[in-house]
């Protein structure tokens, strides 16, 4: 069975969890947010990791694996949905509204059988459920079982009504060992298609054949040549994982997103970047004003006093 120990990390506190293969390392403090992930058998940090707390909240959504509820961009933070309009606070650039309400909060945290659930609840009347338009509570699982780390989510609408429902995972990759060496990733993504994107940065609504990820998808793809900031859809009868292969240490990484998980963001600023985010998405920026399917956008509400759950996972092996 795993193993758990309590630290503290820059004034926060600090729970691993360590299994034979894998020790994933947990912030309640700071949005349950994943801060590290080694692959013990190679001494391997997986993820790009802060070194102090002022640099984790200056670029909260670039290390580690911040938890995203509701993901990605909403042009002007305004939607209709469930004959009702929201209004969500303006956190990008004052124009849009980026990425949920529970990342940087604090959670609650339990240990049992192995296992850390850390929690966060917006009771009514609180400053989170007034911001997002309901009460609604939210507990993630992490497991390590040999080695793969198992990320479960449990939505819980806490209204008597209706809301909208996403979540996000900005699992953000380091692509450089810990003296500095590139990691030399190459990546493959499931059959599938790609929306196109705005000069905003934001989806058009019209999706087509791979070409941003046209060597993702054939296997060929080389992550430190990759500059991105796009979507890409996975057909509905796909196996939904995206699989890494570094050659030095010879590892694959399997990413596994299961339903309603089918799209992903692939975010890296530049050439020289040592990190890629590869992000398992729910719903897709501004999905509520597109003109496309929910079954693509991955709009959806879940009804009063009702549960979601959500599953991810990362597993490590020798290739």
């Amino acid at each position: 069975m795993p193993t758990w120990e309590s630290r503290t990390w820059q004034g926060l506190e600090s729970l691993q969890l360590r299994g034979d293969a894998l020790e994933v390392e947990v912030l309640p403090g700071y949005g349950g947010q994943v801060r590290s992930l080694i692959y013990r058998p190679a001494g391997l940090e997986l993820l790009r990791t802060p070194t102090t707390r002022d640099e984790l909240q200056g670029r909260p959504f670039l290390f580690g694996i911040p938890v995203l509820f509701l993901p990605g961009r909403l042009r002007g933070g305004v939607f209709s949905l469930g004959g009702r309009t929201y209004h969500w606070p303006l956190n990008e650039r004052g124009e849009n509204h980026l990425h949920g309400f529970v990342w940087g909060k604090p959670w609650q945290r339990t240990v049992d059988n192995g296992t850390l659930t850390v929690s966060f609840t917006a009771a009514r009347g609180s400053a989170e459920a007034e911001a997002f338009g309901h009460p609604f509570r939210l507990a993630i699982t992490y497991g390590v079982h040999g080695g793969e780390l198992a990320v479960r989510a449990e939505v819980e609408n806490l209204d008597d009504v209706a809301m909208p429902i996403g979540l996000g995972y900005h699992t953000t990759l380091s692509l450089a060992d810990g003296q500095g060496q590139p990691l030399d990733y190459a990546a493959h993504l499931p059959p599938g298609r790609e929306w196109e994107m705005g000069n905003d940065v934001m989806p058009t609504g019209r999706l087509g054949r791979p070409a941003k990820f046209a060597r993702w998808v054939d296997g060929s793809q080389r992550l430190w040549e990759v500059v991105s900031d796009h979507l890409f859809l996975v057909d509905g009868d796909a196996d939904n994982v995206v699989t890494l292969e570094l050659k030095q240490p010879r590892l694959s990484v399997r990413m596994t997103a299961r339903d309603p998980f089918r799209n992903w963001v692939v975010y890296r600023p530049a050439l020289d970047a040592p990190f890629i985010s590869i992000e398992p998405v729910s719903w897709v920026h501004n999905a509520p004003n597109l003109h496309q399917p929910a079954e693509f956008t991955g709009v959806r509400q879940l009804q009063g006093h009702d549960r979601a759950v959500f599953e991810y996972m990362i597993a490590v092996s020798p290739n």
